[in-house]
């Protein structure tokens, strides 16, 4: 998600190739059915990066990315 938008000309063409990007990402991807159905929504999700919060001692290393493609 990207609130607002830069002062780039070539911003749409960056943004449609970021859609491609993800699109293409999405095809690759297999999902387990934890990661298809969870409180999130009724879309499959994957972690990834960093995870603050929830009282945790240490910062775990997630990789965290949402797919909902119509």
């Amino acid at each position: 998600m990207c609130a607002g938008r830069p002062r780039d000309d070539d911003w749409g063409t960056i943004q449609l190739d970021g859609v491609d990007a993800i699109e293409k990402a999405a095809s690759q991807c297999s999902f387990s059915t934890k990661q298809s159905n969870h409180r999130r929504g009724e879309f499959p999700a994957l972690a990834t990066g960093v995870s603050f919060g929830g009282g945790q001692k240490v910062r775990p290393i997630y990789n965290y990315i949402i797919f909902r493609l119509s």
